[in-house]
């Protein structure tokens, strides 16, 4: 599934993937995650989290751009969704600049950033799962 954000003249836009397995969610944000976005990546990052099996989600940031302190409560929200549920986030393939952000502020330890590629959802004969899209 790929939804889209606001993306109207000069203002900051996000799109959002979500692909996975019954075991793990990967979700892929792309753009900018701040206040005029925020809101819009939580709800579909809950709602996905919802719909999964085991709420294991791998939110993989390698083309998101920007982050504010919005974007950094959101994505603390979503863990603490997904703790509650007994599930986990790893937020993945984090350029360096929002990497230093979450050090800076003190949150690389509160948040489980992990190195390592995210594996995009697949079916047992490679095939992409749950490819619907959609604009918002």
């Amino acid at each position: 599934m790929t939804f889209t954000a606001s993306n109207v003249g000069d203002r900051p836009w996000l799109l959002v993937e979500v692909a996975g397995t019954a075991e793990r969610l990967v979700i892929r944000f792309v753009g900018e995650l701040d206040l005029s976005t925020a809101r819009y990546a939580f709800d579909v990052t809950l709602a996905a989290l919802q719909a999964s099996d085991e709420g294991r989600l791998d939110i993989d940031m390698s083309a998101l751009t920007f982050c504010d302190s919005t974007g950094i409560r959101t994505l603390m929200n979503v863990q603490r969704n997904a703790t509650d549920r007994g599930g986990e986030v790893r937020l993945v393939n984090a350029q360096n600049r929002v990497r230093t952000i979450f050090e800076l502020v003190g949150l690389a330890d509160a948040l489980t950033v992990d190195e390592q590629r995210a594996q995009r959802g697949r079916d047992h004969d490679g095939a992409m799962v749950r490819t619907m899209s959609t604009g918002v």
